[in-house]
């Protein structure tokens, strides 16, 4: 019997692949410095397979995160449907710098990314 795909796998696979993707790296690469096998890495990031909290913890490492901030940037990924990631590479671009930053640091941008929002629907834009 085939297990079922959740929607929270789903959603580790393309996180994954974000996350993946905004530092430059292939899966190759990844599998190279993970030790997690491309083929897996593949099916985890299209949603094909579940992937185990010791893999998962193997490419947070391999992505220089711990696991909390990888389930903590979760919900970053909450965009429109029609949201296309690939048109808009200023997304991907501040998701790594972000990972850049010290809480402080972060805390800081999430208020100024909060008031440019707040500025711009309370003008109308």
């Amino acid at each position: 019997m085939k297990k079922k795909i959740s929607d929270i796998d789903q959603a580790i696979g393309k996180h994954i692949r974000l996350l993946r993707t905004a530092q430059g790296l292939s899966m190759k690469r990844l599998e190279k410095i993970s030790g997690v096998s491309q083929p897996y890495i593949s099916e985890v990031e299209r949603g094909q397979k579940s992937i185990s909290v010791k893999r998962l913890i193997d490419i947070c490492t391999a992505l220089s995160m711990r696991l909390d901030e990888f389930y903590n940037t979760l919900e970053i990924e909450k965009l429109p449907n029609n949201f296309d990631t690939k048109k808009h590479p200023e997304y991907n671009r501040i998701i790594h710098l972000a990972k850049l930053l010290d809480k402080q640091e972060l805390k800081i941008t999430l208020q100024v990314m909060e008031k440019l929002i707040e500025n711009r629907t309370s003008l109308g834009v």
